[in-house]
Formats: C-alpha cells, sequence, structure tokens
C-alpha cells in the first residue's frame, strides 16, 4: 500500500519562473518551488512520475497590513541533507531514522519596505511538510494573521475517510465519501456525543486520508504553531 504525507483551494496559475526542485533521499518524490510572473509562491509534489500535488499558491493575510501573497522576489535559498536517529520516550521502536532534504526560501517584498518571509520545506520519501518563518525585521514587528491562503491543489475528486472538524470532540464515525461530497454537518445527528462544536459544512478533522484512483494513500495533517 502506498502512502504519502503531506504537512500542510484549487487555481490555476500563471506560468512559474524561479522555479527550485529538490528530491527526496532516495529520488521518490520530487518537490518543486517556484514564483509565477506576479511574484506569488508555489509549489507542486510529484511521486515518481505522478503529481500528487499540482501547481498550488502558498500566502497569508495579516490584519490591517499588506498580505504575504505576491510581489515577492528570492533573496535567498538554502538547502540541506539530514540524516539522523533519535530515541522516542515510548513506542513501537527503539530509535527513529530522520531522513529529508530540506530547501528554505527567504523571500522579499520591494513594495512593502523589503520585507521578508521564509518557508521552509522538508521533502521524506514519504511526504513533504513545510512551513511559514518570520525573520526579526523592522517592517514586521507585531501582526496578526486573519488567513491562510495555502492551497492543496489535488489531481482529482479522491475517496476522502473523514470526520468533521470540530473544536470539542474527535469522537464521531468516520465517513467516506468522495471530497466532493463531504457534509460535516452530518455530525449534527450523533446525539451520543453531548458537546459538539462543528467549524463549518466542509470542514474535516485531520489528519485526513485520502485515495487517489490508482491506489495511492495520501495523509494530510495541518499544524499551526505559534
Amino acid at each position: 500500500m502506498k502512502k504519502i504525507l503531506l504537512c500542510a483551494l484549487l487555481a490555476l496559475l500563471s506560468v512559474n519562473i524561479y522555479a527550485q526542485t529538490i528530491q527526496s533521499p532516495s529520488g521518490k518524490l520530487s518537490f518543486t518551488f517556484a514564483l509565477t510572473s506576479n511574484g506569488e509562491p508555489t509549489y507542486n509534489l510529484l511521486f515518481g512520475n505522478k503529481p500528487i500535488i499540482q501547481t498550488s499558491k502558498l500566502g497569508l493575510e495579516l490584519k490591517d497590513a499588506p498580505a504575504f501573497m505576491n510581489g515577492f522576489s528570492i533573496s535567498r535559498i538554502d538547502s540541506n541533507l539530514i540524516d539522523e536517529t533519535w530515541e522516542p520516550v515510548w513506542g513501537e521502536l527503539k530509535t527513529i531514522r530522520n531522513n529529508y532534504r530540506e530547501l528554505a526560501i527567504t523571500l522579499q517584498q520591494a513594495a512593502v519596505g523589503n520585507r521578508q518571509l521564509v518557508i521552509r520545506f522538508r521533502v521524506f520519501d514519504d511526504g513533504l511538510g513545510f512551513r511559514y518563518e518570520f525573520p526579526k525585521q523592522d517592517a514586521l514587528a507585531y501582526f496578526v494573521v486573519t488567513n491562510e491562503n495555502t492551497e492543496f491543489h489535488l489531481t482529482g475528486d479522491h475517496k476522502a475517510f473523514w470526520i468533521p472538524g470540530d473544536y470539542d470532540t474527535n469522537e464521531y464515525s468516520y465517513s467516506t465519501t468522495k471530497l466532493s461530497e463531504v457534509n460535516a454537518f452530518r455530525g449534527r445527528s450523533a446525539n451520543e456525543i453531548s458537546t459538539r462544536t462543528i467549524i463549518a459544512e466542509n470542514a474535516v478533522q485531520t489528519p485526513l486520508m485520502m485515495k487517489s484512483t490508482d491506489g495511492i494513500y495520501i495523509k494530510s495533517i495541518i499544524l499551526r504553531c505559534i
């Protein structure tokens, strides 16, 4: 069974420039970062020669401040290969191997006081992880993120195994539908759960497991850290 883990909606983008491509340590996954002609950050992911994530935009909106969405140029590119092991406190394995290629892209917005944003990508043999980083800078002392515009442009209407996104509970029974058929409000009928706060009709709890028509399993996990 093939599995892809994505850490971190749909759009067709203009021609990409300044493309940077790296592969996972064994070459199973191939990741590409690029800026569009409007300076919009984008990425895509291949498993072998099969697209997993098609060209998708990245970006953030801020309260009372210009967004981190476009107008970027690449200020710096850092890459690294990590291969190390660590010992968990408990679990099935005595040691865990941490093996990935990393690509850190420092972006700069000339029109906003040369404000900078770093997007750090790590490509493992079984998945991709990335995060936004905010370097210390005079042009960005205090800010509030109002919206994250990270996109996951999938290759089809995958089969999804999901429960409703809920602030209070994970105790729902799983549903299996196409992504387009997700309706989290079905959880309102779960009368055995006393406290429920469903976020929205199309909101699902992560991790979200999906299966493509060609048998590739994709797991999406979204973590937000302060």
